[in-house]
C-alpha cells in the first residue's frame, strides 16, 4: 500500500516542540498494561489448554461426563477468558489511541495517515486519535484517566 504518510507544516496543536510529558508516560503506563494484559492472556490460554485436556482425558478415561465437567468448571472458565481478552483488546485499543496521538503531535501525521499502519480504517483512526486528543489536549494537563478511554 502507498505510504499515506503525508508532508505537511504541523499545526500549533501538531508542532513537535508541542508538551508530550503527560502523553510520554501515559505511552509508557500503557505500555506497562499491555504487557500484563498480553501476560493475563497467555496465563489463560495455558490453562485452558491444561484444562481442555484433562477433561478429554478423563472422559475417554472411563469418568462419567456430569462429574468431569462439574469438575472442571466449563462455565467459570469462560467467564474469565471473556475477562482477559476484554482485558487484552482494551489495553490495545488504548494502545493505538496513544499512538495516533504521538505520530500527530510529534511528527506532524494525519490521523487517518495511520489507519493502514494499523490495520483499521481511517474513519477509526479519526476517531481514535480525536478521543485520545480529548484526555490529552495539547500544552494542557490529562483530562480524566491517564490512558484507559473507556
Amino acid at each position: 500500500m502507498a505510504d499515506r504518510a503525508e508532508a505537511k507544516t504541523p499545526s500549533a496543536e501538531e508542532s513537535p516542540d508541542a508538551p508530550v510529558d503527560d502523553l510520554e508516560q501515559a505511552l509508557l503506563d500503557a505500555l506497562d498494561e499491555h504487557e500484563a494484559a498480553n501476560e493475563a492472556l497467555r496465563d489463560y490460554l495455558a490453562l485452558h489448554r491444561k484444562t481442555a485436556r484433562a477433561t478429554i482425558e478423563r472422559l475417554l478415561g472411563g469418568e462419567h461426563p456430569w462429574q468431569v465437567l462439574m469438575d472442571e468448571d466449563a462455565a467459570g472458565r469462560r467467564g474469565g477468558y471473556l475477562e482477559v481478552w476484554r482485558r487484552f483488546e482494551n489495553s490495545r485499543r488504548d494502545m493505538r489511541r496513544l499512538v495516533i496521538l504521538w505520530a500527530k503531535r510529534k511528527h506532524g501525521m494525519s490521523y487517518r495517515s495511520m489507519a493502514d499502519r494499523l490495520g483499521i480504517s481511517e474513519q477509526m483512526a479519526i476517531k481514535l486519535g480525536g478521543q485520545a486528543a480529548k484526555v490529552y489536549p495539547p500544552g494542557g494537563k490529562p483530562k480524566g484517566r491517564t490512558h484507559s478511554f473507556q
